[in-house]
């Protein structure tokens, strides 16, 4: 009976393992990349010394904002989107030009030529 991890396990293996190798090559691949006293790759403990050092305000201030420009968008694109459809639904004439085909009429006359005797 073969015995298999559960799924949590492989991911928190995963997870473990990306870390793993990421404060590995910060501490040694990429530990002389950028200039003067600025790492360009910190390690993870940094980026969590970051994270504190910031503040949540900082963090809530930015969110908000960016949180605030998604629904914005969202709303504006949903708005035209359901105001088209409307459109569409209302005129529905206007479909004929949007679905046509770019071909001319003559071409696809031309193209059922009587069949030829071999």
């Amino acid at each position: 009976m073969e015995r298999r991890l559960p799924p949590w396990a492989s991911g928190a293996l995963g997870a473990v393992g990306i870390v793993a190798a990421w404060w590995i090559l910060s501490v040694t691949v990429f530990a002389n990349v950028g200039s003067g006293n600025t790492k360009a790759v910190p390690t993870p403990w940094q980026v969590a010394q970051g994270y504190a050092d910031s503040g949540w305000e900082f963090y809530v201030r930015n969110f908000t904002v960016t949180l605030n420009e998604a629904a914005q968008g969202y709303l504006w694109g949903n708005g035209i989107a359901l105001l088209l459809a409307g459109i569409v639904l209302v005129a529905p004439v206007s479909t004929a030009w949007s679905t046509r085909s770019r071909s001319s009429p003559t071409a696809s006359r031309s193209s059922r030529s009587a069949p030829s005797s071999c």
